[in-house]
């Protein structure tokens, strides 16, 4: 435990200096592009491309040996950041190339193995260890698509009255999106419910199973209207929804 708890502060520092400095790569290329400066571009670029598979290795490694689901949403969610910038500095780069040959790099993607069962942190569900858990963001040009004018998925607080329209864009957007995994769909439904929403499946732990679960609650919540007299005595009697 002592060795596991060791190697987690290791990880963790190792990770908060790749951040920083690919941080200041992105923002290099970001810099150097907008300046049509491409030599400084490229140096910036290849930086950011090597930070940014090394960084991805150490996400690989620290989240299976998390405890707390907040603390491995913590690392996924910044996988995410970064892996959105990165992907967008990859496509630029793809279209403003000098001509010649150069090296190509996809956009990283993040293979988290689950803990083995002698590991396993309490509650959580491991069906078969070592499972890559994949965080994908497709790579190169042909997926520009990606990070064209997005929908934006506003935060749910359970209000029924707004379940139909925002189910529908998270259902199209993230609930039927067949390339990732339930927990990367778990681990965004948690990001986009607030108040009442995000309260009544806070007790589900962030696994692959307790994904649909989340599901089955807010539907059965969300998803039965009430007549309109029926709203007219909850809000005069101050009735919880």
């Amino acid at each position: 435990m002592a060795a596991r708890k060791s190697n987690q502060a290791t990880l963790a520092v190792t990770i908060d200096v790749l951040e920083k400095v690919l941080h200041k790569d992105l923002k290099n290329y970001e810099e150097a592009s907008s300046d049509n400066r491409w030599d400084d571009a490229e140096t910036a670029y290849e930086l950011a491309d090597d930070r940014m598979k090394r960084l991805i290795k150490n996400y690989e490694l620290i989240i299976p040996l998390l405890d707390v689901p907040e603390a491995q949403q913590k690392y996924l969610v910044q996988h995410e950041e970064f892996v959105n910038r990165f992907h967008k500095i990859n496509i630029d780069w793809g279209k403003n190339k000098p001509a010649g040959p150069t090296r190509s790099a996809g956009t990283p993607t993040l293979q988290v193995a689950a803990p083995s069962e002698n590991i396993a942190p309490p509650n959580m569900a491991v069906a078969q260890p070592m499972i890559p858990m994949q965080l994908q963001v497709a790579s190169g040009p042909t997926s520009a698509a990606h990070l064209l004018p997005r929908i934006e998925i506003t935060k749910f607080d359970g209000d029924f009255h707004k379940w139909k329209d925002w189910w529908a864009i998270f259902r199209t957007l993230i609930h039927k999106d067949h390339s990732m995994r339930p927990i990367e769909k778990f681990s965004r439904l948690k990001l986009h419910l607030t108040e009442e929403a995000a309260g009544v499946i806070s007790y589900l732990d962030l696994t692959d199973n307790n994904y649909g679960k989340a599901i089955d609650i807010l539907t059965g919540k969300c998803n039965k209207p009430r007549s309109v007299k029926a709203d007219h005595y909850i809000a005069i009697t101050g009735l919880p929804s």
